[in-house]
Formats: C-alpha cells, structure tokens, sequence
C-alpha cells in the first residue's frame, strides 16, 4: 500500500508559487536525508530533513501505510512519523515531491529497540556519551572532518558485548566506518572495519565487570588523497549497542520435512531479551522453490531445487548430486555476498569418476556472488562442491544455492527512480534490456499508474536489432491544466505472453539496491 498527504503552508508564498509570472522560480525538493533516520516500532518521532525542501506545497509518499504515518510540520523542515506498533525491523523508503518535482528515496529504518540521539562533545573517552541501559541505538553524525564519537557503557563479566553500525549500506552514508572498543585505560580490545559491507560489527567476550568504551570514526566510502578521519553532514549512522540477544541472520528452512528456523548470531539463549538484528534490504528473487537444508552429504538434487547451506565445518565441504543428460543447459546461482554473508564462493564440477569438469567464481570483480549457465558434456551423474576461496569457515559462511533448467528470460533496467515530464516536451526515457538464456523473442512496453491524460509510445525490441538492448520510451502530456505526481511501473513482457511481464528497476541511494517503484511528475504548465 501506499499513502500520500499534501501539507499546504503559506497562503502568500503559495500563490507566487503558481504564478509564474511573479519571478520566482519554483524548485523541486532535493530532500537528501532524514535525521534521525530510523525509529523504534510502537513510537512516534520526529525527524529533521536534510538538504532542501523546495518550493511549498511539499508533499509525502511512504512505501506502506501500515508501518507510517507521515506528517509535516508548517514549515516543511521536520517530519512526524507513527510507526506501527507490529511493525517488524526492516527498511522502508520514503520520497517528498511537490508541483516541479520529487526527491530521491530516502531510507528509514525501523527496528524494535529504544534510541537516543548523540550528544556532543563526545570526542574522547573524558568527554564519553554515557549509554544508561542496553540495548540502544545511538543516532549520530560525524558531522566534520576528523570526528571521532566515543560512547560509555557498563558491562558484566561474562557478557557478550555487540557493536553494530549501520551507515553506508542501508543509509547511503558516504562513509567507511570503524569500530573499536576501549577498557577503561583507553586500551583497544577489539577493532572492526568492513563487517556487512562497509560498515563494521564487532564482539567482544567481557572478562571484568567496569565501563567500556565504544569508539566511531570513518574514512570516505570512496578513497581519496586525505588521510584525516572524514566527516560530513551526510556522515549519518545509526549505532546498535547491546549485551542481549543480537540475529545476524535467520532463514525459514526445509529439513528432515519439517520446516525449521536457521538462526545465527550472539545470546541467542536469552530469549526473553530486547532482540536486536542486521537489516537487510529485500532482495527481489525470481525463484519460487522452497528453501532446503541438507544436514547430510553427498545430497541429491533434482531441478529444480534451492538449497541452504552453511561452510561451518572443517571436513568435506557441501557436495550436491545430479544427473543430468547431454546438452541439457542449466542455470546455477550461489548467493552469498548479497545475503550478507561471509562466504566468497566457488562452485565446482566433477563427474562420477572424479574429475574435475568446470569451475565457477565471481560474477564481478565487487560481486562475489555466482550466477552462471552450464551446459552438461555428457549423460552424467555430476557433484557440485561449494568451498570458499580462502578455505575458511564459519557460521557466518552461509549460502543460497539454486539449480534449475536456464529459462530464456530478461531484465530491464533505468537510469533514475523518478522523472519529471513537462506539457511543452515530450520525456523520453532509456529502458536497457537484458537478455538471458538465449531469450530471443519481441519485448513489449508499457507503463501503469499514468492518468488519463498522459500517454506513452515505445517500440518492441527486437533480438539482433538495434532495439535489442536499448529502447526509447516516450511519454506526452495532453491538456494539462494542473500538476500531478504518482507512482509509476514500467515494464516489459513477450509479444505473445503478456502473463510473463518484467517490471523495470532503477537505481537508489543505497549500494547494490534497486527499486521498481519509480515516480513520475507532471509539472504544473507555465501561466501564458
């Protein structure tokens, strides 16, 4: 679901805003933030919005109804926000647009622990945030260049202490975080850099009760020539400090015909405790198979089949058998980094005598995941080994692997989330297309979600044709004598099957996120 509110402010400024004539010149919003940028289910809150709000009236589109409900404030620069009581911790979006235009999405996240804002001074341990109670999530900002943000807490002997930072994967924070933590001499006992991606986690067996010391610094996500800690007023994070229960990551399996949670993480058996966890954002999947999870090995498969598994273990690593006929082209994915996990993957091949037949790496060089097509050689019962390149393991070295018959498919693509269509011009948008598994048939377009009074016009792609990766969609507005915005899908789907439809994603603030909730603007129209 989605939910939309209009705030209207400033009757006299409204109406220079729809006369052009007056000289002002109306701006889209180019709201870039939201601090904070998270809240606890169950609470209401109030977020401030960085960067530029844009000429007024502003307006809100969250992503469901059901998490939040959206307000601004008469001046547009702070955000009221109920969250759910039942809300589970997860990511959300949210966009602002008025008459000219939208804001990119902005990322909020909601988990079910308490939180406080930090307090500065806080550069160094004198000068220590004390943390009263765990857990919490202290909300920050190393907001200028060599910032440092130092935080106290009280732990137990025989706790496990965690310190998990979420800034450059789920915010879109600039920043290549670092974590350390310090006894009460300043002494560091633990130090983390790049945990779940950039951003670090560290934990730490506490040997004697005292205060500790949690310290945040960062470098910029993109290297450059400094060799200062970076700061900014984008450094936004959001910092989950804890002695309880803490998920980093838990799966619905099949196993022994049962269905049974996979979890892993720390104090995990105080089950009664304030549950913390990583977030993730969704992962748009196109496999519809259950999720199994062989505890025995060799496990024989059938196609298709998607499998759960865990390098944890330091005999022989995961093997699967099938047999397969020659020819016979099939599709094998090994999801690992894009789950969060540890596990830089490689796939092999053997046949029944042992042989090695072929071997699988990385898609890219920054993505170590596996997505690959392979034909069998001969008639054949095969074994696929899945091992980490470093030989390492851990609970942490966690996969997904899928095996089914490659199905001729595509993908498509955008450059931007959100577009902007005035009545004097027509808005042409590239779609890229993506053909996969020897797809070779016409792919049609359309757009939903327009009013009557906007159209489109596009051309099919056609395979081996100068439309087979790249189309040109044009969309016209007719008649328009107001401004409106809305949610837009673009997609695709064979000539012959309009069931089969592909829905386009364009790209977020966040890394490796996509999205295919794309917006449209139709600006207001100049007064003659």
């Amino acid at each position: 679901m989605t939910y939309l509110r209009v705030l209207f402010v400033c009757s006299g400024f409204l109406t220079l805003f729809l006369n052009p004539t007056s000289g002002i010149l109306a701006q889209s919003p180019a709201v870039t933030g939201l601090f904070p940028s998270g809240g606890q289910s169950g609470t209401k809150c109030v977020v401030k919005l960085q960067g530029k709000p844009g000429s007024l009236p502003l307006s809100i589109w969250v992503a469901d109804d059901e998490l939040l409900q959206a307000e601004l404030n008469d001046t547009a620069t702070e955000l009221i926000l109920n969250i759910a009581e039942e809300a589970a911790p997860q990511l959300t979006w949210i966009r602002f647009y008025n008459a000219s235009g939208s804001s990119d999405l902005i990322p909020f996240l909601i988990s079910k622990l308490p939180q406080v804002e930090e307090k500065e001074p806080n550069q160094s341990i004198s000068e220590a945030h004390q943390i009263e109670t765990l857990p919490q999530i202290v909300e920050g900002v190393l907001s200028k260049s060599g910032e440092v943000d130092t935080f106290a807490v009280t732990l137990n002997a025989g706790e496990t202490f965690i310190a998990s930072l979420d800034a450059h994967g789920l915010l879109g924070s600039p920043m290549d975080g670092v974590l350390q933590l310090l006894d009460h001499r300043g002494f560091v006992l633990a130090q983390n850099d790049d945990d779940h991606g950039f951003d670090p986690l560290l934990n730490f067996m506490i040997n004697e009760t005292g205060t500790y010391y949690v310290r945040l610094f960062g470098f910029p996500s993109t290297p450059n020539s400094t060799i200062n800690y970076a700061g900014g007023a984008d450094y936004h994070y959001r910092l989950t400090l804890t002695n309880q229960a803490f998920v980093a990551y838990q799966f619905s399996v099949q196993s022994n015909q049962s269905t049974v949670n996979k979890v892993e993480g720390w104090n995990l058996e105080r089950t009664n405790s304030k549950l913390a966890q990583l977030i993730r954002p969704q992962l748009a999947s196109d496999s519809k198979q259950p999720l199994n999870y062989p505890e025995t090995f060799p496990a024989t498969l059938s196609l298709p089949e998607s499998i759960f598994g865990v390098i944890d273990k330091t005999d022989a690593p995961p093997h699967y058998q099938v047999t397969l006929k020659k020819g016979e082209i099939i599709r094998l994915q090994v999801l690992s980094q894009s789950l969060g996990s540890f596990l830089d993957p490689v796939l092999t091949i053997k046949d029944s005598s042992g042989k090695l037949i072929k071997e699988f790496d990385d898609i890219a060089k920054t993505n170590f995941d596996i997505d690959t097509a392979w034909t069998a050689p001969l008639d054949e019962t095969y074994t696929f080994l899945i091992s980490d390149r470093y030989q390492s393991i851990g609970p942490r070295k966690f996969y997904q692997f899928r095996i089914e018959q490659d199905q001729p498919r595509f993908r498509l693509s955008v450059s931007e989330n959100h577009f902007s269509l005035t009545p004097e011009k027509p808005l042409e948008v590239s779609i890229n297309v993506e053909r996969l598994g020897g797809f070779e048939m016409p792919i049609t377009f359309s757009v939903d979600g327009l009013p009557d009074n906007i159209t489109y016009e596009s051309i099919p792609s056609e395979h081996k044709q100068k439309t087979e990766k790249k189309v040109t969609l044009k969309l016209l507005a007719a008649n328009v004598t107001t401004s409106w915005n809305g949610p837009i899908q673009i997609s695709g789907h064979p000539e012959a099957d309009e069931s089969k439809r592909v829905l386009a994603v364009g790209p977020t603030k966040l890394p490796d996120v996509t999205t295919n909730q794309l917006w449209l603007t139709l600006v207001e129209p100049a007064s003659n």
